[in-house]
């Protein structure tokens, strides 16, 4: 949390040192015209310049922006020509900017070298992403501002809609779609990087950093050679990760709260508790297999008991479900992390159990997890 707020310090600090170039309050009609093509200009290639270095940005936030930043900061004239990222007038051509996120970089890619301090970097990667998404935003605002300007003009006396505010909705646009692209593609990412943690092989993990890094270097590169490149790479990459983000997300979820939170509550004592799985909807539990329409791994909150009636729970971002299930008792099958709970009427849920042979009972409580 710490590392994101001084990103973002410093991403502010930029911002205000920064030359913004404003219009002329009385412009010639020779000037409004270079301004109008100029905008034209800028808005056709905003979206190669914006959405190119997505990928990269999205495998390693801070390593990302360091890269572009150090590209633009101590990367040759020529570069200037290929994208507006690396003018001299770009938010990331910035010492400051490249060694903070060179400094951010060690700071959070250390952790995810090692089994044992891997799960402190998963836990902290959605704060990094989330910071990264706000500096990423900002860039747009600022560089966008400081390009066109943001005064108003007027020609023959007659006032002019100036030209940052014209150009509002469409860098609202591009703003929107850099913070879904990254969200997507880190959000698979994330779940990759789960399952290799999961897996018993010592080094796997320095490994697959080592490739996520050289991987994030290689896209930088492509897009300093040709943005466009860049641009079509990142959109067949969002648009494979976007077929399988619900999938990735509803598994890291069980994942996480199943698994990972029992087993650090079970390794650290009482210093880590996953009790609070439970609230006033009931015990957090995960469809073992398709119900009612929803997908397996859903989760879901259960409450109830054999003799009153079930009552099963789904929180979505806009709205809450609940379903009614008649009363019956409960079986539980014991697998070898997870025990699978039938509840009745087709239900089926995913719960951490240790049982060692099938139970039939009346109460979630009476189950021994």
């Amino acid at each position: 949390m710490l590392s994101c707020a001084v990103a973002l310090l410093v991403v502010a600090y930029v911002a205000s040192t920064s030359d913004a170039q404003t219009l002329p309050t009385q412009p010639t009609a020779q000037d409004l015209q270079i301004v109008e093509s100029g905008k034209k200009f800028s808005q056709n290639t905003a979206i190669t310049d914006w959405l190119g270095p997505l990928t990269p940005i999205a495998l390693s936030p801070f390593f990302g922006l360091a890269c572009l930043s150090g590209l633009a900061t101590f990367g040759p004239e020529w570069l200037q020509k290929q994208s507006s990222m690396f003018g001299g007038s770009s938010m990331l051509n910035n010492p400051l900017l490249f060694w903070t996120m060179i400094i951010l970089t060690v700071v959070t890619s250390l952790p995810r070298l090692s089994k044992v301090s891997k799960p402190i970097a998963l836990a902290s990667e959605k704060l990094e992403t989330y910071s990264v998404i706000i500096i990423v935003i900002a860039m747009r605002v600022f560089s966008s501002s400081g390009m066109l300007g943001t005064e108003s003009v007027a020609l023959n006396g007659e006032p002019l809609l100036s030209a940052g505010i014209a150009t509002m909705p469409i860098d609202m646009l591009i703003a929107i779609a850099s913070a879904i692209n990254i969200l997507v593609i880190n959000g698979v990412k994330l779940f990759f990087e789960f399952i290799v943690w999961l897996t018993p092989i010592p080094a796997i993990d320095a490994l697959v950093e080592v490739l996520n890094k050289s991987l994030c270097v290689a896209l930088v590169g492509l897009y300093a050679w040709s943005p466009f490149l860049a641009t079509a790479l990142n959109l067949l990459i969002l648009a494979a990760c976007g077929c399988i983000f619900l999938w990735t997300q509803r598994r890291l979820a069980y994942y996480v709260d199943l698994i990972m939170c029992p087993i650090l509550s079970n390794v650290l004592g009482g210093l880590v508790s996953w009790r609070f799985t439970k609230n006033a909807d009931g015990e957090l539990a995960f469809l073992a297999i398709r119900w009612k329409g929803l997908p397996p791994y859903t989760r879901l909150r259960l409450k109830g008991s054999a003799s009153e009636g079930w009552t099963v729970t789904r929180h979505t971002w806009w709205s809450r479900l609940e379903y009614a299930i008649l009363p019956s008792p409960i079986q539980s099958t014991p697998g070898l992390f997870t025990s699978t709970v039938e509840v009745g009427d087709g239900l089926h849920i995913l719960m951490i159990g240790n049982l060692k042979h099938p139970k039939v009972t009346e109460s979630l409580a009476d189950l021994t997890f």
